[in-house]
């Protein structure tokens, strides 16, 4: 899912999400016409990492009787990844996901 930029005429800024490339040119939120702004996208205004750090990932997680071995893999690679008591990862950056899950032979498929 991709984040997506839209304007009001006050010139507010919605965020909304969308599959890549299926995101529609004007959204209609509150009972007001919502306009596609690019410039916001490419911007500060609409940052791309606002979803970070991310909830404890579930589908990466192992067994709550397990968080501790994650935890001790993380620290022997000198990863700073917190794991929730579940056994969840917290990941804090798109980066940090993609080196632990090539490191444990998981592919991300979205």
């Amino acid at each position: 899912m991709a984040i997506y930029c839209y304007a009001n005429l006050a010139g507010e800024i919605l965020e909304k999400h969308f599959k890549m490339g299926e995101a529609p040119q004007s959204v209609e939120f509150v009972g007001e016409m919502w306009h596609r702004n690019y410039a916001a996208e490419h911007s500060t205004k609409c940052r791309p990492g606002a979803g970070w750090p991310m909830k404890p990932c579930v589908s990466t997680g192992v067994n709550a009787t397990q968080a501790n071995e994650l935890r001790e893999f993380y620290q022997k690679h000198g990863e700073t990844i917190e794991v929730s008591s579940n056994g969840d990862p917290i990941y804090t950056s798109q980066r940090q996901m993609d080196r632990d899950l090539k490191r444990r032979g998981f592919v991300n498929m979205n």
